[in-house]
């Protein structure tokens, strides 16, 4: 399971990990997500390195032998 933070300390926190970042140097926005996370919160999510390469998203998925997705096909994957 993965944690979560416990609360926000704003009533409307961001959805979007993207939301956080500053966008001129994709980097964490400090100041931001300190002023909507407990501290304990803010400190771990800071914490997470930040990918810098300028690469596009993609789907990816290991498909089953009938090339359907599955959880199970995932997890395997």
């Amino acid at each position: 399971m993965v944690p979560r933070p416990i609360t926000s300390l704003i009533p409307d926190p961001p959805v979007w990990v993207s939301d956080l970042l500053q966008p001129a140097n994709a980097s964490w926005d400090v100041q931001l997500i300190r002023s909507i996370f407990l501290p304990i919160d803010a400190e771990a999510i800071l914490r997470i390195p930040i990918c810098t390469r300028n690469v596009e998203d993609f789907w990816a998925w290991a498909p089953d032998k009938k090339g359907r997705f599955s959880v199970n096909s995932a997890y395997k994957f």
